[in-house]
């Protein structure tokens, strides 16, 4: 916990910063990430920082999806380890 929000931070062999995630609300995403999930029941939303992109995940229906910025479903790509 760190400002009163979950966050977690994975780490690469090196010591550098992979990947932050930082729990949000549903209100808290960006409009275009709300739009997309309109009508859809999304649970646990994270803001995901790889490299210099944002991205925004949340569960619906049980499966884990992804969104860019502009509210498209994405995959987010690995960083080496």
């Amino acid at each position: 916990m760190q400002d009163g929000k979950n966050r977690s931070v994975l780490y690469g062999q090196d010591g550098r910063v992979i990947e932050t995630r930082t729990g949000t609300t549903v209100n808290d995403l960006p409009s275009s990430v709300r739009n997309a999930l309109e009508g859809k029941n999304a649970t646990s939303p994270y803001e995901i920082k790889v490299g210099q992109n944002t991205y925004y995940s949340t569960q619906v229906d049980g499966k884990e999806v992804y969104y860019d910025s502009n509210g498209s479903a994405v995959n987010i790509p690995q960083q080496p380890k």
